[in-house]
């Protein structure tokens, strides 16, 4: 499907062979080990159930003569990982999640940002805490797009945190993040592969125009193996139920997994408070860039056992010569334990921050 005149037509974000997908959305109900989360999906029917039984179930019907793409990211959320025969080699990051899936794209794998926008108010209509959005536009944007503000908007009104694929042109160079990860409100997910290397393709910030840290945070999306679904040919078959495919999409649902989980854990957090934990807990790669990597790589399990988050980033505009007056922001950290802790964290130009975060517990 072609996008409007003056679209930059979002089109899913698999890499590298470029083959297109389809994204798929799921909502978890707050059982096994997930939040409510959702993926990016337009209003047009829906099967909820588990992910990652090789392409069967779930999305067996939904997905049928289709690309494989959904099916893919779905499992890398919450497959069950009994199709590879010991039921946890291959599990999604929350096994126990519900998923609520949809479609938004075309079956070859492109849209119009109606149709993307139509997804994401369909999600938030579900009751969605995360929703996972493996697609992005053709070309880089500054977040002021129709799809970047919808974004902005929906999750400002819901409370929905909108986890969303950087994109794959990072070998085209910096200023390459793409609609709607280019939105200040979108957890935005770079690529690395199993060494935490930077993937060619993962593309860079920083964000067009007034140069803010995007992506926010990095996650896998090199070689990952998940469910298959039956019949389609997506990226390097392993076996019958599981594939290998690489690109931002794959990097994505890690990150919606993770916050499904941390929402789970902490009901009442926001968006907000979901991102910056995330970000905050990530983990720095050196010889990275910020505007490479944002926070660094996720780790899920310092995000949701941790006590203490800060702000995870700050969109402070652009600098100019006629600024004489300082501006000041806060950085907030955050105790949710009942102990105090002290935390460092060091800037971009190499100094340490050093705070203690006062419990906010009742003693």
């Amino acid at each position: 499907m072609a996008g409007r005149p003056g679209e930059h037509v979002p089109r899913s974000q698999h890499s590298p062979d470029r083959r297109p997908g389809r994204v798929v959305g799921r909502v978890s109900r707050r059982r096994g080990q997930g939040g409510r989360t959702g993926h990016r999906c337009r209003p047009e029917p829906s099967r909820s159930g588990r992910a990652g039984d090789g392409g069967r179930g779930l999305l067996r019907q939904w997905l049928h003569r289709r690309l494989g793409h959904g099916t893919h990211v779905a499992s890398v959320v919450g497959g069950s990982g009994v199709g590879s025969g010991s039921g946890s080699t291959r599990r999604g990051v929350a096994p126990g999640a519900w998923l609520l899936v949809g479609k938004v794209l075309g079956d070859d794998g492109f849209g119009s940002w109606s149709q993307v926008i139509a997804g994401m108010e369909w999600a938030v209509e579900q009751g969605a805490d995360v929703v996972n959005m493996s697609l992005g536009s053709s070309g880089a944007s500054d977040g002021t797009d129709p799809m970047s503000l919808a974004l902005n908007d929906l999750s400002r009104r819901s409370g929905a945190l909108f986890v969303v694929a950087a994109g794959n042109d990072g070998e085209q160079g910096p200023r390459t993040v793409g609609s709607p990860g280019a939105a200040d409100a979108a957890l935005t997910v770079g690529a690395v592969d199993r060494n935490d290397s930077l993937a060619p393709f993962s593309s860079r910030g920083p964000r067009r125009g007034d140069e803010a840290v995007k992506p926010d945070v990095t996650a896998p999306g090199v070689g990952i193996v998940a469910a298959r679904a039956a019949g389609t040919a997506m990226g390097s078959p392993v076996d019958e139920h599981y594939v290998a495919a690489s690109g931002t999409s794959m990097a994505t649902p890690h990150v919606a997994g993770a916050a499904a989980l941390l929402a789970q854990r902490h009901p009442e957090w926001t968006a907000a408070r979901l991102k910056d934990a995330l970000i905050s807990s990530a983990v720095t790669v050196d010889g990275q860039k910020v505007t490479e990597q944002g926070g660094g790589r996720i780790d899920a399990r310092a995000a949701v056992l941790g006590a203490v988050s800060a702000t995870g980033t700050l969109a402070l505009g652009p600098f100019t010569s006629e600024a004489t007056e300082p501006e000041g922001s806060r950085v907030l950290h955050t105790n949710s334990s009942d102990k105090d802790r002290a935390s460092t964290r060091s800037t971009p130009a190499g100094s340490m921050l050093r705070a203690t975060a006062r419990s906010c517990a009742t003693r």
